[in-house]
């Protein structure tokens, strides 16, 4: 067995059986990591990512109200990264100024569209 990526290309075709075979999903990768959203006179304002977020909150101090992670469990950074482009896209007057996974990414529309899927089956998006 083999385990390599092909770049630009999710699933692709090999050898002259044709076997259709697909790379392992980019945003599996990366160290544990919640999502979290800071509110600020009971708005939400701020969406961040970390992977303690009780310590993120003291690192923030007095900057919001409320502090709250929205992922029970740990995530990959990059799907944690993803929840938090989703949030950033729908609300440009949040007070985060950078986005969270780069424009020039190859999967970043399906980085987006997987953050928006998770936000619609947790709650957090409605269209």
């Amino acid at each position: 067995m083999y385990n390599f990526e092909v770049v630009d290309f999710h699933t692709y075709f090999v050898s002259n059986l044709h076997v259709f075979v697909h790379n392992q999903c980019v945003l599996d990768k990366g160290a544990p990591t919640h999502v979290y959203l800071g509110l600020k006179n009971g708005e939400i304002t701020y969406v961040g990512i970390a992977k303690d977020p009780a310590k993120r909150a003291q690192q923030h101090g007095d900057r919001f109200d409320l502090l709250t992670s929205i992922t029970t469990e740990p995530l990959s950074r990059r799907r944690a990264r993803a929840i938090e482009q989703s949030f950033i896209n729908d609300n440009p007057h949040f007070s985060i100024k950078i986005n969270s996974t780069s424009l020039r990414r190859s999967w970043y529309d399906d980085a987006v569209e997987w953050g928006d899927n998770w936000r619609r089956k947790n709650g957090y998006k409605t269209d």
